[in-house]
């Protein structure tokens, strides 16, 4: 409740059970559901009349019937959070920065998400959180990389030696490198660096802990307490791994989601931001498609066929509507069976319909951006080329929304002298 707040959660090795309602639905009313379960109320009057069970005439045969319910899109709250165009982190030498400053301006906590891990990302990472070891602070990583693939067998064997050479130099209690994946492709850099008590939150493109900072990535780093609390709550989340295991680390990361919330804003600027995850990136490729006055951007490391369908086709629409949109889209690599010649066929498929699509290696583009006219920017881990966010695994991806203070215009001029378009 409001008025509450959580101090502890005890840990528990159980699985989370899965639970079953049983509810009663007559004449259009949900019977023991609490006001605040409206839009529970509202899935179940739906599913209800897609089985026409609902008329008062229905026979009293028992008669069972099971339907599923389409999870719906989770749409993002957007509110006016502080923000400076200082909060955006574009290129491989400002996120070496920010790493270090985080590192050096934290108070006790550091939490840190990269969908891999590798002995180059190790050896510039743990010196920095050996030092922050020596005054305290406290580190926990967390990986994602999936288990079906090549190199997962020898991410659990560097961990495990990791691990053991941190025991082994007495640092295990302050740096913890967890051995389990968490199966998300999110890059997440969480530090009290505000202050005790206060913490920023970067969302991008990142994999702090496997990167040797050449390529151009793309993050932002979230200042205001409301959308902190949202990252901290999803890497809760996050946490408990595929079993969905609730522990120390869970009931830590929840409580600090709680009272990061209920922190006063700062003061500054404030602008219209959200936290995306999953499916709702779709919405905002279709918020550009139909909003954009003069320009749409996208950049992202893959591109695939699901990219035609996910970005090309709106660009595409964008483009040929009475705005005569200027669309650019960038990627460094075709994947996901798409060949070279594959994706040479697309991009001359995209210049006779009005879109620019072009490969850029130098600096290698690592940046999953979707900017459109002067204000509006997503910045995520999301590969809008090769990508379709899911509901089944809504933190699978994780991005933010700006909308304001010409963020959009600063991303795009930082990347074009970049010397990459």
């Amino acid at each position: 409740d409001e008025d509450e707040e959580i101090i502890g959660v005890e840990p528990s090795s159980q699985r989370l059970a899965r639970y079953y309602a049983l509810l009663t639905v007559k004449n259009g009313r949900v019977d023991g559901l609490p006001p605040r379960a409206a839009r529970l109320a509202t899935i179940i009057l739906e599913a209800a009349e897609r089985t026409g069970r609902t008329k008062a005439e229905t026979p009293q045969a028992h008669v069972a019937s099971t339907f599923r319910i389409a999870a719906p899109e989770i749409a993002p709250v957007i509110s006016d959070c502080a923000f400076s165009r200082e909060d955006l982190v574009l290129g491989g030498d400002a996120h070496r920065a920010a790493l270090q400053s985080a590192m050096a301006r934290a108070h006790t906590r550091v939490f840190i998400h990269s969908t891999f891990i590798s002995d180059e990302g190790l050896d510039f990472v743990l010196p920095l959180l050996k030092h922050a070891a020596m005054r305290g602070v406290q580190t926990d990583i967390l990986w994602g990389q999936g288990d079906n693939t090549d190199d997962y067998c020898s991410t659990l064997a560097l961990v495990g030696r990791t691990r053991a050479e941190l025991a082994s130099a007495g640092l295990d209690s302050f740096i913890s490198l967890h051995n389990f994946s968490t199966h998300s492709h999110a890059k997440l850099l969480i530090a009290d660096d505000l202050g005790r008590g206060r913490f920023s939150a970067s969302v991008g493109s990142c994999n702090w802990l496997s990167t040797g900072y050449v390529s151009f990535d793309a993050t932002v780093r979230c200042r205001d307490p409301e959308l902190v609390g949202q990252v901290m709550g999803a890497l809760a989340r996050l946490s408990q791994g595929r079993e969905g295991h609730w522990n120390k680390l869970t009931g830590e990361l929840s409580r600090f989601a709680v009272s990061c919330k209920n922190q006063q804003k700062p003061s500054g600027m404030k602008v219209p931001m959200a936290v995306v995850v999953g499916d709702a990136h779709a919405s905002f490729v279709r918020k550009a498609r139909d909003e954009a006055s003069e320009r749409i951007f996208v950049a992202s490391h893959r591109v695939s066929e699901v990219g035609k369908r996910a970005v090309l086709l709106p660009a595409v629409a964008a483009a040929q509507s009475e705005r005569g949109i200027a669309a650019r889209i960038y990627f460094n690599r075709s994947s996901g069976g798409l060949t070279p010649g594959d994706a040479s066929e697309l991009i001359l498929w995209s210049q006779a319909e009005g879109v620019t699509l072009r490969a850029v290696h130098d600096p290698r583009l690592h940046a999953k951006i979707l900017a459109w006219d002067d204000d509006s920017v997503v910045i995520s881990s999301q590969n809008w080329l090769s990508t379709d966010g899911s509901h089944h695994q809504p933190l699978q991806e994780i991005g933010v929304y700006v909308g304001g203070a010409r963020a959009a215009d600063h991303v795009i001029r930082v990347f074009d002298n970049a010397h990459i378009a």
